[in-house]
C-alpha cells in the first residue's frame, strides 16, 4: 500500500516539469528548457552566491549543495509555500501540463499566458487601490520611491501593492466563487493567504487587460523576493509597445524595466523567462529597427546575450536562432544592473551615453 501510494505521488510530480514549476515562483534557471541540468540562486536559504539550487530534467527532482534541500515538484511546492502535502497536489493540479517536446518542436509553440483574465484584472484593481490609497498604499509607494520609480509610472503601468489581507473578501464580494479563485493562483494555502502578499505587483497587460502578473518583495529579509501567476512567463511591456519602435531596449529584471520605463525609454524584460527560443521568436515579431540587450553584466547575463544574439547554445548541427537587428551594451563600470543606476546621481545620463 505504502508503495503503491508513492507511485500514485510520483506520477503526479511528474505531470508538470520540475523546472516550470520552480520558474513559476519567478525564479531563474540558467539553460534553456529541455536541458538536463539547471541552476539557480537557491530560493531556500538566504546568502547564496553560487547558484547552488540544481533541477535535474531526466529525474524531475532537484537538489541545492549549499543547504541539502532535496526532493521533487511536490516537495518544492510545500516548502516553497508552507502547505500540505494535499494543498501542495492541488496547487500543482492547477499548472498547465508541460509536455515532454524536443527544441524543434519547443519552438513551434505559442506562449501566451494562460489567465482567468476576468478575475486577474479585479484583483489588479485592488492592488492598484491599495497602492494610491493614503491608509494603505505607504509601504508599497516608499519601497517604488527608494527604486526610483515615480507614482506616475506606477499608474501609467498599472502596478500595485498587496499588503496581504482583503483579497479574497474582495472578489467573493465581486461574484467570484472559491474554485475559480482557487484556480486563479492569487491565493495559497487554500485561500489562507495571498500570493503576492507584502509584494509590489507588476502586471503584463495584453489587448488591454491583464495576462500575466508578477511581484516583488518590500521587505529585503523575505525570501523568495519574487514570485508569480503560475503558467507561462510572459516578456513583461511587450503588449503595450507600440507598432513601430526605433530602438528597443531589453532588459533582464522586473525594476530594470520600470527604471527603463521610468526614464521613458521603450522596453521590455525577460523576467526570469528562459524560454531562448520564445523569446527569439517573440522579440523578432517586434517591429524595432534597432534591438539593443543591456542584460546584467554578470556571468548568466553575458551568456544570455550571447545565446540571443546567436554566439553560443545551439548544438553543432543545427542553425543558430537569432535576434534580428540586434546587438548589446555594456552597461558602465560599477553597475550590474540598470535597476542599479536608477536612484544613482545621472544615471539616466549615463546609461543613455552607453547606448552611444
Amino acid at each position: 500500500m505504502v508503495t503503491a501510494t508513492l507511485t500514485k505521488l510520483g506520477h503526479i510530480a511528474r505531470a508538470r516539469d520540475l523546472a516550470d514549476v520552480v520558474e513559476s515562483y519567478g525564479i531563474k534557471l540558467d539553460g534553456y528548457p529541455g536541458k538536463r541540468v539547471r541552476q539557480a540562486i537557491c530560493p531556500l536559504r538566504d546568502h547564496d552566491t553560487d547558484a547552488s539550487f540544481t533541477v535535474y530534467g531526466d529525474s524531475q527532482r532537484y537538489f541545492c549543495f549549499g543547504c541539502d534541500a532535496r526532493g521533487d515538484a511536490l516537495d518544492f511546492i510545500r516548502t516553497m509555500d508552507n502547505l500540505t502535502l494535499q494543498e501542495a497536489i492541488n496547487t500543482l493540479q492547477q499548472q498547465p501540463i508541460m509536455p515532454k517536446v524536443t527544441r524543434k518542436r519547443l519552438s513551434r509553440r505559442t506562449h501566451t499566458p494562460k489567465c482567468d483574465g476576468a478575475i486577474v484584472g479585479t484583483a489588479l484593481d485592488f492592488y492598484q487601490e491599495t497602492l494610491m490609497s493614503a491608509t494603505t498604499g505607504e509601504p508599497g509607494r516608499n519601497y517604488l520611491k527608494s527604486r526610483g520609480i515615480s507614482r506616475n509610472t506606477a499608474a501609467s503601468l498599472q502596478l500595485g501593492y498587496c499588503t496581504g489581507t482583503g483579497l479574497m473578501a474582495h472578489l467573493r464580494g465581486e461574484g467570484f466563487d472559491r474554485d475559480r479563485i482557487a484556480r486563479s493562483g492569487l491565493m495559497l494555502d487554500r485561500g489562507k493567504r495571498e500570493r503576492f502578499s507584502r509584494m509590489i505587483v507588476v502586471p503584463e497587460i495584453l489587448n488591454g487587460s491583464p495576462a500575466w502578473m508578477t511581484g516583488r518583495t518590500v521587505l529585503e529579509d523575505v525570501k523568495p523576493r519574487f514570485n508569480a501567476l503560475p503558467g507561462n512567463k510572459a516578456i513583461l511591456g511587450i503588449g503595450t509597445l507600440p507598432r513601430r519602435i526605433k530602438r528597443l531596449i531589453v532588459a533582464e529584471g522586473v525594476f530594470d524595466w520600470l527604471t527603463l520605463r521610468e526614464w521613458g525609454l521603450p522596453s521590455v524584460a525577460l523576467a526570469g523567462n528562459g524560454n531562448i527560443e520564445r523569446l527569439i521568436r517573440e522579440l523578432n515579431g517586434v517591429k524595432a529597427e534597432e534591438m539593443i540587450l543591456a542584460l546584467d553584466a554578470n556571468e548568466k547575463g553575458e551568456s544570455l546575450t550571447r545565446r540571443l544574439l546567436g554566439l553560443e547554445g545551439a548544438e553543432d548541427d543545427q542553425p543558430r536562432e537569432i535576434l534580428v537587428n540586434a546587438s548589446s551594451v555594456a552597461l558602465p563600470d560599477g553597475f550590474e544592473d540598470i535597476g542599479d543606476m536608477a536612484t544613482f546621481p545621472n544615471g539616466k545620463t549615463r546609461f543613455i551615453q552607453a547606448l552611444g
